[in-house]
């Protein structure tokens, strides 16, 4: 899960984003389930989402631990980024 607190050296660079919400309750329409990471991309793919957690940007929740939102990431390998497997 994307950390809540993030520090100004953790935020990516660039113009403000305006988000814009509908009003009432959101009800979701459709659940995704997780999508397999190719093999080969496993390792990288860890060592990547680990990386995130050591830096705080991403948090490992509890087992049971339900949330208002969900986006599954996917990897796909990043030319001349051998360290960015991932979305």
């Amino acid at each position: 899960m994307l950390d809540d607190n993030l520090t100004a050296d953790k935020r990516m660079k660039g113009d403000d984003l305006k988000i814009h919400f509908k009003s009432g309750p959101v009800i979701p329409y459709h659940a995704n389930n997780a999508r397999p990471v190719p093999a080969h991309l496993e390792d990288p793919g860890r060592a990547f989402c680990d990386d995130l957690i050591h830096k705080g940007i991403l948090r490992v929740l509890d087992e049971n631990t339900v949330t208002d939102w969900l986006a599954r990431g996917h990897c796909v390998p990043k030319e001349g980024r051998p360290d960015q497997v991932c979305q």
